[in-house]
Formats: structure tokens, C-alpha cells, sequence
């Protein structure tokens, strides 16, 4: 079990810390299904070839880098809390450079916001957010933006339920830690067992 005699949650046989894990398995799906979402959103607005590319970059291959990164890290479960914030940037550059489509804005947001009230607590919410919108204000001030807010009815309707999913997951996630936790306080591992 991945849960210390403390409810601590530490690095598993293979040395990975489970948040880590963790953060691959949900930021990998998510990003998979962004990476759709946005695809759509593109293709429906007759992108070019570089935006697909960069769409590729962002949410097929950066779930695979951060979580190389973060299984080398000296301070894993510390390198995978900053690779949320990176997330958060990363949407909220996004979110700007698509032109603020509401729906697309508002899975993100919620995303990386939920993200961090279930890994840090609720002081480190109001950081993720200002961090997201400091990605939305560096593509304000370094690329071309405009507002165009609507989306097509498909792709709001991939948003609110690619959102209602994931809460979803992450409340799946929680109670599954609560169980492993609640069943070490009922039968406390012994020492030199």
C-alpha cells in the first residue's frame, strides 16, 4: 500500500511518489480529451497546420514530459505540485489565444482550480487561479488577442460534460484515499510486521 502507518502518501516499490501517478493518470486522460475538445474547436474555425502542431505539443506530449520530469525529480511529489501550476499557466494561455471561449475557459479553469483544492487546500485555489490568469495576460500582451466567447453547441456541450467527468473522477479519487485512510485508522499496520 502506497499509504504510510501515518496517512502519509509516499513513493511506491518503484520509487514513483503516488501523486505523481496520480497526476499522470488524470492530467494524461484530461489532456487527451482537452486535446479533442480544442481540436474540434479549431477545425471548426479552419485552423492551420501550426496551431494542430502546437495543440499536439501541449496535450498529447507535455503529459508524458512533466511526468518524466517529475519521476526523476529529487522532490517528486514537489515537482508534480508545480507541474499544476505549469498547467494552470499553460490553460490560461490557451484560453486567451482561442479568444476566450466561455465553455472552454470554464473546464479549464474549474480543472486546474479543483486540481488544486483536492492536492493543496483552499489557500492554494486562489493562487492556481491567478496563475491561469497570468497565462491569459502574457498571450495579451505578447500574441494577438481577441474575444470571441461563443462555441459551437458541440463543443459546449463536450465542455460541460468533459467537466461534470472529471469532478466526477476527482471525487472517485478522494473517496478512494479516504477509504485506504479509514481502513489504516480501523486496523493500524504493526511494527516489525
Amino acid at each position: 500500500m502506497d499509504i504510510d502507518r501515518f496517512g502519509g502518501v509516499g513513493p511506491n516499490r518503484q520509487g514513483v511518489h503516488r501523486l505523481v501517478r496520480l497526476g499522470y493518470r488524470m492530467r494524461s486522460v484530461a489532456f487527451a480529451y482537452v486535446f479533442l475538445l480544442i481540436g474540434v474547436y479549431l477545425w471548426e474555425r479552419y485552423a492551420g497546420v501550426t496551431a494542430f502542431v502546437l495543440l499536439t505539443l501541449q496535450f498529447v506530449i507535455y503529459p508524458q514530459v512533466v511526468y518524466a520530469v517529475a519521476r526523476r525529480a529529487r522532490r517528486q511529489k514537489r515537482a508534480e505540485l508545480n507541474a499544476q501550476y505549469l498547467d494552470a499557466l499553460v490553460f490560461g494561455v490557451w484560453t486567451a489565444a482561442l479568444g476566450f471561449p466561455t465553455w472552454i475557459a470554464y473546464a479549464t479553469c474549474t480543472g486546474t482550480a479543483l486540481n488544486a483544492a483536492v492536492a493543496q487546500g483552499l489557500p492554494r485555489v486562489a493562487y492556481t487561479l491567478s496563475v491561469y490568469g497570468m497565462g491569459m495576460l502574457l498571450w495579451i500582451v505578447f500574441g494577438e488577442s481577441s474575444y470571441l466567447g461563443t462555441t459551437s453547441t458541440l463543443v459546449t456541450s463536450m465542455c460541460f460534460f468533459g467537466s461534470m467527468v472529471y469532478a466526477i473522477a476527482v471525487g472517485c479519487v478522494v473517496q478512494d484515499l479516504n477509504s485506504k485512510l479509514q481502513a489504516l485508522t480501523v486496523h493500524p499496520p504493526r511494527a516489525g510486521v
